[in-house]
């Protein structure tokens, strides 16, 4: 019967597959074919590891970078602070992090990216740092764009839609010219806020044309 330090020992030994890789290599491998980016911190929240994908996506190496800077060279200038302080704040309680940021590819074009971490820990419980994927979102974000652009343009015309119906209801009951220019110099403006130009009335013998509002 084996005794507790030859089943300590043994347990200590990595373990092989059929093969003849170790568990950690078949992580490794797994890591860098997963179709996703794929990312490790230390519990500096610096990061150490990149996978493969990284590197074919953005065109950098790592390997040089003990302090995970290249990773935020690769944002976008408009994007770093955001992710600096929802990181740090994230990192002060070991918190999941969700980012949403523009990554520079390898063509030097900047694409939407979403990603999403979580805490790691040894088996004593000590933090061990974040491991993160990312997938990029660009059609999503240009579809987003272009629905809030559809939404904004139906927003528009249904205000411009209800704008008409509601000076034609009083263009119908003005009395007399007066009325019809309160009307006009209250609703014309409204209606064409993005023009500039004039509103002319023009008497039935077509002879006598007077500027009623002017817009822009």
């Amino acid at each position: 019967m084996p005794t507790d330090t030859h089943t300590k020992s043994r347990k200590q030994q990595p373990q092989n597959d059929k093969d003849g890789l170790t568990m950690e290599a078949i992580h490794r491998q797994v890591a860098d074919e997963a179709p996703v980016i794929l990312w490790m911190t230390g519990a500096d929240g610096h990061h150490h590891y990149f996978n493969s994908r990284w590197r074919e996506f953005t065109g950098l190496d790592n390997t040089d970078d003990p302090e995970g800077k290249v990773w935020l060279d690769a944002l976008h200038p408009d994007d770093r602070d955001q992710c600096v302080q929802q990181i740090l704040a994230a990192l002060s309680e070991h918190k999941p992090i969700k980012l949403t940021y523009r990554l520079r590819n390898r063509d030097g074009e900047y694409r939407w990216m979403l990603d999403r971490s979580r805490p790691c820990y040894a088996d004593n419980g000590n933090f061990r740092g974040y491991v993160g994927a990312v997938v990029d979102i660009s059609e999503q974000k240009k579809a987003e764009t272009e629905l809030e652009s559809i939404n904004h343009d139906l927003t528009r015309a249904n205000k411009h839609a209800k704008l008409n119906r509601e000076m034609n209801d009083h263009l119908q009951v003005c009395n007399n010219m007066e009325e019809v220019h309160a009307v006009l110099s209250y609703f014309v403006p409204q209606l064409f806020s993005r023009s500039s130009g004039a509103v002319y009335l023009i008497n039935e013998s077509r002879s006598l044309i007077e500027a009623v509002t002017r817009v822009g």
